[in-house]
């Protein structure tokens, strides 16, 4: 749909978009009435049956059709660094979502909360104290999803599952992300990018495609089952660019305050390729390079 979410490409590549296009005549989707995954259709879920739907549990039916399709969502896929997702819900039915950074308020509680409301045909923001009714913790919200899960996969798939995808949205953070976002606010503190000039140096623009873009895209493609966005489209487009631009485009943004800062800079950056997870850059040992050599020959006799 666009480069930062292409929510449709990614389900029509995975597993659960190939099992609806082939088995969609068994979905019974013109049903009247309830349509509950696990009673009435359980050939492949749709957007719908993961997000929103009711499906079958050992208690009956979960009831869920709350139309609220991040209900279910545990992590937050859209900042630079993505984080775990709590839900706050007050008592007049306002909800807010809360990264398992921030503090959560107490049920009961007071919380001065801020909505975007128009006036005089503008959007402006606006306070309002509203009292706490409930709290949904990024595992609980997890697990209304497993609900709907489990009435296709066991508990060991979905497990698996989860823990592919937060190994992924971690990787991403710890070894792009963070390093990225600190290189950033480097060059910020030091003189060197101007905070109301986002896009006034290349690596500001290569930053926002690296996280905004590509990084998105990546995790998307992980909590969807999408394997060539979560490599290809993007873990690949990721690595690329952060290693052959935005690295070199921190140094090159330093340099153009003075060629001290970009010397600073130049040695940050190679300080930062030092690390662990980056030595791969520096060429692979004897028999790790030897035993990519064999393995193509052997499969493709060259």
């Amino acid at each position: 749909m666009s480069p930062d979410h292409p929510q449709i490409e990614i389900y029509n590549e995975s597993k659960h978009g190939i099992a609806f296009y082939a088995n969609r005549d068994l979905m019974a989707p013109d049903k009247p009435g309830e349509w509950v995954l696990g009673r009435d259709y359980s050939a492949a879920p749709t957007c719908a049956t993961c997000h929103i739907s009711s499906y079958m549990n050992p208690q009956g039916v979960f009831h869920a059709n709350t139309h609220d399709v991040g209900e279910r969502i545990s992590w937050t896929l859209g900042p630079v660094i993505r984080t775990k997702l709590n839900l706050v819900e007050y008592e007049d039915g306002f909800k807010e979502d809360y990264p398992d950074t921030r503090e959560l308020p107490t049920i009961g509680s007071e919380v001065v909360t801020t909505e975007k409301v128009v006036e005089n045909e503008t959007l402006v923001s606006r306070e309002v104290p509203r009292r706490v009714a409930r709290i949904v913790t990024w595992d609980q919200r997890r697990e209304l999803m497993k609900g709907a899960c489990r009435n296709c996969h066991n508990d060991t798939y979905i497990d698996n599952f989860y823990k592919h995808f937060d190994d992924l949205v971690v990787l991403y953070n710890e070894k792009f992300a963070r390093p990225a976002k600190n290189f950033m606010e480097m060059l910020k503190t030091d003189g060197v990018l101007n905070p109301d000039a986002p896009f006034e140096h290349e690596v500001q623009w290569v930053f926002w495609e690296l996280w905004h873009h590509e990084g998105r895209r990546a995790r998307h493609g992980a909590s969807m089952m999408g394997p060539d966005y979560t490599h290809w489209h993007e873990m690949y487009e990721v690595a690329k660019h952060y290693y052959s631009d935005f690295l070199p485009a921190v140094v090159h943004a330093a340099e153009t305050k003075n060629p001290e800062m970009g010397r600073k800079y130049a040695a940050l950056v190679e300080n930062h390729l030092a690390r662990e997870e980056h030595t791969w850059m520096k060429g692979l040992s004897v028999e790790e390079a030897e035993k990519l050599r064999s393995t193509y020959e052997a499969r493709y006799d060259q």
